[in-house]
This record gives C-alpha cells, sequence and structure tokens, in this order.
C-alpha cells in the first residue's frame, strides 16, 4: 500500500476511536453509592444521596456535612456554586474520594438539590 493510503486509513480508525470514545463516555453513569460505601473505596468517582447537616464556610472553600445514616465531609471549591444549598437540604453529590489527614472526604465536582 502507498504511504498516503495507510495514513488515510489511520486517521479515519483515529477519528472513529474518539467518537467511540465521546460515545461512552456520555452514555455511561456513574451508579450512586451510600455513604458508607463510598467511604471505603480508595479512589474514583462516587456519587451519593444525603442530607446536608452543616455548611462551614473556609475562604474560598466550603465543607458541606452531608449524612445518611452516616456522615462525610464534602469539600466544594470556589468553581462549584453552592448558592441555593442550605442546611436541610437532601442534594445528590459526584465528587471524588480523597484523604486529608487521616480522615475520608469527599471533593465535589457536581451537586445537585
Amino acid at each position: 500500500m502507498k504511504q498516503k493510503t495507510l495514513f488515510k486509513i489511520a486517521l479515519i480508525c483515529a477519528l472513529i476511536g474518539i467518537f467511540l470514545i465521546f460515545l461512552i463516555s456520555n452514555i455511561a453513569e456513574i451508579e450512586q453509592t451510600s455513604i458508607f460505601g463510598a467511604k471505603h473505596i480508595d479512589e474514583g468517582t462516587v456519587k451519593i444521596k444525603g442530607t446536608i447537616e452543616e455548611i462551614e464556610e473556609l475562604g474560598g472553600i466550603n465543607i458541606l456535612h452531608i449524612s445518611s445514616r452516616e456522615t462525610i465531609p464534602a469539600v466544594v471549591f470556589e468553581d462549584t456554586s453552592i448558592d441555593s444549598i442550605e442546611k436541610g437540604d437532601i442534594v445528590q453529590i459526584t465528587g471524588k474520594i480523597d484523604s486529608y489527614k487521616g480522615r475520608r472526604q469527599l471533593v465535589v465536582s457536581e451537586i445537585k438539590k
């Protein structure tokens, strides 16, 4: 085969692969887990649902204490809006499990009422 033909085939395969990855990432959804389950995950993205028990404002960082039988602190940085969130609201949070000073916490990427 000519070099030009091989290049065209490689380019088409790459574009199809990128499209399929984009399609699969939009279809795949993170399964909701309990706070207990989230606390025992080593790393990764989780989705939890719970009630906001307390909101701590620490200069650009907000810590939401979320409970549903158990409690986990959820860290919200400035780039995630929590303007309409209040104590007592039931929320669904997506984020990454992390450890800070030996305690498990959830770093929030998305929050919905």
